[in-house]
Protein backbone atom coordinates (compact mmCIF):
# COMPACT_ATOMS: atom_id res chain seq x y z
CA UNK A 1 0.00 0.00 0.00
CA UNK A 2 1.15 3.52 -0.77
CA UNK A 3 0.69 5.11 2.37
CA UNK A 4 2.62 1.91 4.09
CA UNK A 5 5.87 3.25 2.12
CA UNK A 6 8.48 5.51 3.19
CA UNK A 7 9.28 8.53 1.69
CA UNK A 8 12.34 8.20 0.24
CA UNK A 9 10.78 4.87 -1.88
CA UNK A 10 8.53 7.35 -3.82
CA UNK A 11 9.36 8.63 -7.30
CA UNK A 12 10.44 12.44 -6.81
CA UNK A 13 10.48 12.95 -10.52
CA UNK A 14 8.30 15.43 -12.27
CA UNK A 15 7.32 14.53 -15.70
CA UNK A 16 8.95 15.90 -18.95
CA UNK A 17 5.61 18.09 -20.05
CA UNK A 18 5.13 19.59 -16.51
CA UNK A 19 8.43 20.90 -16.64
CA UNK A 20 7.95 22.08 -19.89
CA UNK A 21 5.06 23.61 -19.05
CA UNK A 22 6.42 25.36 -16.46
CA UNK A 23 9.51 26.04 -18.03
CA UNK A 24 8.33 27.39 -20.96
CA UNK A 25 5.49 29.60 -19.07
CA UNK A 26 3.31 27.47 -20.62
CA UNK A 27 1.87 27.38 -17.33
CA UNK A 28 1.39 31.42 -16.41
CA UNK A 29 4.50 31.91 -13.89
CA UNK A 30 3.00 32.39 -10.33
CA UNK A 31 -0.24 31.09 -11.30
CA UNK A 32 -3.11 29.13 -9.43
CA UNK A 33 -2.80 25.67 -10.21
CA UNK A 34 -4.73 22.50 -9.26
CA UNK A 35 -2.76 19.17 -8.56
CA UNK A 36 -5.52 16.74 -9.60
CA UNK A 37 -4.97 13.21 -8.24
CA UNK A 38 -1.99 14.76 -6.16
CA UNK A 39 -1.54 11.34 -4.08
CA UNK A 40 1.34 11.94 -1.62
CA UNK A 41 2.20 15.65 -2.74
CA UNK A 42 5.52 15.92 -4.15
CA UNK A 43 4.40 17.03 -7.80
CA UNK A 44 2.14 19.51 -5.88
CA UNK A 45 5.47 21.00 -3.71
CA UNK A 46 7.56 20.84 -6.76
CA UNK A 47 5.53 22.89 -8.32
CA UNK A 48 5.26 25.83 -5.39
CA UNK A 49 8.51 25.60 -4.83
CA UNK A 50 8.77 27.05 -8.09
CA UNK A 51 6.03 30.17 -7.36
CA UNK A 52 2.87 28.59 -8.05
CA UNK A 53 0.04 28.48 -6.07
CA UNK A 54 -0.90 25.55 -5.78
CA UNK A 55 -3.61 23.29 -4.71
CA UNK A 56 -2.98 19.45 -4.48
CA UNK A 57 -6.57 17.70 -4.71
CA UNK A 58 -6.96 13.59 -3.87
CA UNK A 59 -9.80 11.64 -3.09
CA UNK A 60 -8.13 9.89 -0.71
CA UNK A 61 -7.91 11.21 3.32
CA UNK A 62 -4.67 9.14 3.97
CA UNK A 63 -3.01 10.71 0.66
CA UNK A 64 -4.19 14.35 1.88
CA UNK A 65 -2.73 13.38 5.05
CA UNK A 66 0.94 12.24 4.28
CA UNK A 67 0.76 15.04 1.72
CA UNK A 68 0.28 17.69 4.86
CA UNK A 69 3.10 15.85 7.12
CA UNK A 70 5.48 15.47 4.19
CA UNK A 71 5.16 18.92 2.34
CA UNK A 72 3.69 21.04 5.49
CA UNK A 73 6.31 23.83 5.76
CA UNK A 74 7.39 23.48 1.47
CA UNK A 75 5.47 27.02 0.77
CA UNK A 76 2.58 29.43 2.02
CA UNK A 77 0.76 28.81 -1.21
CA UNK A 78 0.66 25.38 -1.35
CA UNK A 79 -2.62 23.63 0.03
CA UNK A 80 -3.94 20.32 -0.15
CA UNK A 81 -7.28 19.17 0.17
CA UNK A 82 -9.69 15.48 0.32
CA UNK A 83 -11.72 16.21 -2.59
CA UNK A 84 -13.37 14.30 -5.50
CA UNK A 85 -12.88 15.80 -8.84
CA UNK A 86 -16.22 13.64 -10.23
CA UNK A 87 -18.39 14.22 -6.93
CA UNK A 88 -17.85 17.10 -5.09
CA UNK A 89 -19.09 20.48 -6.20
CA UNK A 90 -16.00 22.79 -8.06
CA UNK A 91 -15.30 26.21 -7.01
CA UNK A 92 -16.25 28.11 -10.58
CA UNK A 93 -13.14 29.58 -12.46
CA UNK A 94 -10.65 29.12 -9.28
CA UNK A 95 -7.53 28.05 -10.87
CA UNK A 96 -5.74 29.61 -13.95
CA UNK A 97 -3.89 25.91 -14.79
CA UNK A 98 -5.06 22.17 -13.73
CA UNK A 99 -2.53 19.14 -13.99
CA UNK A 100 -3.18 15.43 -13.76
CA UNK A 101 -0.52 12.81 -13.69
CA UNK A 102 -2.73 9.98 -13.90
CA UNK A 103 -6.47 10.14 -12.19
CA UNK A 104 -8.29 9.97 -15.23
CA UNK A 105 -7.73 7.00 -16.05
CA UNK A 106 -8.45 5.26 -12.72
CA UNK A 107 -11.73 6.56 -12.84
CA UNK A 108 -14.58 4.74 -14.24
CA UNK A 109 -16.00 5.22 -17.57
CA UNK A 110 -19.42 6.44 -16.67
CA UNK A 111 -18.12 9.26 -14.61
CA UNK A 112 -15.71 10.45 -16.99
CA UNK A 113 -18.50 13.16 -18.31
CA UNK A 114 -18.58 14.51 -15.02
CA UNK A 115 -14.75 14.61 -14.43
CA UNK A 116 -14.54 16.95 -17.43
CA UNK A 117 -17.34 19.17 -17.02
CA UNK A 118 -16.56 19.34 -13.38
CA UNK A 119 -12.39 20.28 -14.10
CA UNK A 120 -13.69 22.89 -16.60
CA UNK A 121 -15.67 24.40 -13.86
CA UNK A 122 -13.12 25.05 -11.87
CA UNK A 123 -10.66 26.35 -14.96
CA UNK A 124 -10.65 29.80 -15.29
CA UNK A 125 -11.04 30.83 -18.91
CA UNK A 126 -8.33 30.53 -20.64
CA UNK A 127 -6.77 27.77 -18.16
CA UNK A 128 -4.02 25.68 -19.44
CA UNK A 129 -4.74 22.15 -18.70
CA UNK A 130 -1.89 19.10 -18.68
CA UNK A 131 -3.71 15.88 -18.93
CA UNK A 132 -1.51 12.74 -18.76
CA UNK A 133 -3.32 9.49 -18.91
CA UNK A 134 -2.49 6.03 -19.04
CA UNK A 135 -3.02 4.28 -22.48
CA UNK A 136 -5.97 1.59 -21.89
CA UNK A 137 -6.67 0.17 -25.39
CA UNK A 138 -5.25 2.13 -27.97
CA UNK A 139 -3.60 5.65 -28.36
CA UNK A 140 -6.57 6.68 -31.02
CA UNK A 141 -9.05 5.40 -28.71
CA UNK A 142 -7.88 7.61 -26.06
CA UNK A 143 -7.76 10.55 -27.94
CA UNK A 144 -10.92 10.64 -29.33
CA UNK A 145 -12.42 9.55 -26.05
CA UNK A 146 -10.44 13.29 -24.33
CA UNK A 147 -11.30 14.89 -27.72
CA UNK A 148 -15.41 14.08 -27.33
CA UNK A 149 -15.53 14.36 -23.24
CA UNK A 150 -13.21 17.47 -23.26
CA UNK A 151 -13.99 19.57 -26.27
CA UNK A 152 -16.93 21.22 -25.24
CA UNK A 153 -15.01 23.03 -22.39
CA UNK A 154 -11.06 22.79 -24.04
CA UNK A 155 -9.88 22.84 -27.41
CA UNK A 156 -7.04 19.95 -27.14
CA UNK A 157 -4.01 21.82 -28.59
CA UNK A 158 -1.70 19.12 -28.82
CA UNK A 159 -1.23 15.55 -27.79
CA UNK A 160 1.71 13.59 -27.80
CA UNK A 161 2.55 9.62 -26.76
CA UNK A 162 4.62 9.51 -23.35
CA UNK A 163 4.76 7.44 -20.37
CA UNK A 164 4.48 7.73 -16.58
CA UNK A 165 6.65 5.61 -14.33
CA UNK A 166 4.48 3.82 -11.43
CA UNK A 167 5.46 2.32 -7.84
CA UNK A 168 5.30 -1.27 -7.99
CA UNK A 169 7.08 -1.63 -4.54
CA UNK A 170 10.86 0.07 -3.55
CA UNK A 171 12.70 -0.31 -7.55
CA UNK A 172 12.44 -1.22 -10.20
CA UNK A 173 9.56 0.99 -11.51
CA UNK A 174 7.76 0.43 -14.42
CA UNK A 175 7.21 2.76 -17.36
CA UNK A 176 3.20 2.64 -19.01
CA UNK A 177 2.27 4.20 -22.41
CA UNK A 178 0.60 7.48 -21.87
CA UNK A 179 -0.76 10.28 -23.81
CA UNK A 180 0.05 14.09 -22.52
CA UNK A 181 -2.64 16.61 -23.37
CA UNK A 182 -2.48 20.24 -23.79
CA UNK A 183 -5.56 22.33 -23.18
CA UNK A 184 -6.67 25.55 -23.00
CA UNK A 185 -10.12 26.39 -21.28
CA UNK A 186 -12.83 27.71 -23.82
CA UNK A 187 -14.45 31.47 -22.95
CA UNK A 188 -18.14 30.87 -21.03
CA UNK A 189 -19.73 32.22 -24.08
CA UNK A 190 -18.28 30.35 -27.04
CA UNK A 191 -21.34 28.37 -28.37
CA UNK A 192 -21.42 24.62 -26.98
CA UNK A 193 -21.53 21.97 -30.22
CA UNK A 194 -23.07 18.71 -29.65
CA UNK A 195 -21.35 16.15 -30.69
Amino acid sequence: MESRRPVSDLSTESSPELVEAVESGWFPPSSSVMDIGSGRGHISAWLAERGFEVMGADFAPEATRLARKHFEGVSDRLTFRTLDICADSPEPARFDALFDRGCYHSIPRETKPRYARNAATWAKEGARFLLLSKVARSESELIEEVRELFGPYFDVVRTEPTFLTRSTGPIPRIRLPAIAFWMVRWASDRPVVQR
